[in-house]
């Protein structure tokens, strides 16, 4: 009998090559658009749960103008649409019965069309200080172990238009985040040369933490593991006492420390993905990353 975490890998592998809309069927899929909010809105309806078959409906809804609405879309698509999974903030693991993080991310292309890299960093879980200074090792952080010790990455597209599409962005149009196309997805778990180097990290970020300072990466230059900021609110960094109270959160020795969320940096979680795709990292015209060929899916 195949095992839970079997059944999860199965079901991403199937994402593979496939458009977002194309993961549900599409003789029940609704579409509408809230011309006054400015959202387009989807209803899938009749899906079946992959495990236990049994259907349910999921409704998802992004702004077609202002991508800073749109930061967890992909993620809603895919968790809580295809594998049917609550969306929270729980220090558990997403799939917490076969103890797997799901992580989703995007992928770019530079303008050559030559060398595809990871868009963004990928948040992983929030800062608990006290936790960060009470565990000298991240293996011994139990929070961030459970997020961090066995990840199912998925990769999608982020593909664009120069004339036309979607909220625009730095690198275009997107042609609709319905339309993005999953070219990749992998388990990960930290090899020992990894995780000494996301320790040499974590250590960094320990260390500021006693001195009560805050986790900058200008001082921290973390190598694949850092910090980045883990709220949406105004933090004043000249004048930390001014900021929203809603970026502020506890800490032994700061009395107005952010908000900060663990992350893998785009480059490492790129170098993740050469890994499992069994490449190495190329360059092409000042860009890091990998061939599209390398991608049998993309």
């Amino acid at each position: 009998m195949k095992s839970l975490e079997n059944k999860i890998l199965e079901h991403a592998k199937k994402m593979e090559g496939k458009r977002i809309i194309d993961l549900f069927p599409k003789s029940e899929i609704e579409y509408g658009v809230d011309k006054l909010e400015g959202y387009k809105i989807f209803k899938f309806q009749d899906c079946i749960d992959f495990i236990t078959q049994n259907k349910y409906d999921f409704s998802a809804k992004y702004h077609v103008t202002k991508s800073n609405k749109n930061k967890n879309i992909l993620s809603d698509f895919i968790e809580q649409g295809y594998f049917n999974r609550e969306k929270n903030n729980s220090k558990k693991p997403d799939f917490e019965e076969a103890e797997l993080e799901l992580k989703v991310s995007g992928l770019k292309i530079n303008r050559k069309q030559t060398i595809i890299n990871c868009k963004e960093r990928t948040k992983l879980k929030s800062i608990n200080y006290e936790d960060l200074i009470r565990y000298e090792n991240w293996n011994e952080n139990p929070d961030l172990f459970k997020k961090l010790s066995k990840i199912l990455f998925v990769m999608y597209y982020f593909e664009t238009n120069s004339k036309r599409g979607f909220c625009k962005t730095k690198l275009g149009f997107n042609i609709g985040y319905e339309n993005f196309k999953i070219i990749h997805t992998f388990k990960f778990s930290p090899s020992n040369r990894l995780s000494n180097i996301i320790q040499e990290d974590y250590s960094n970020m320990r260390k500021l933490a006693l001195k009560g300072k805050p986790l900058s990466e200008r001082i921290l230059k973390s190598k694949v593991f850092g910090a980045c900021p883990g709220h949406n609110y105004n933090y004043n960094k000249d004048n930390p006492a001014d900021s929203n109270p809603k970026s502020l959160t506890k800490h032994p020795f700061m009395k107005y420390a952010e908000i900060k969320a663990f992350q893998f940096k785009g480059r490492a979680v790129t170098e993740l993905i050469a890994d499992s795709l069994g490449t190495k990292i190329k360059k092409d015209s000042g860009s890091t990353g990998l061939f599209p060929c390398d991608f049998p899916n993309f």
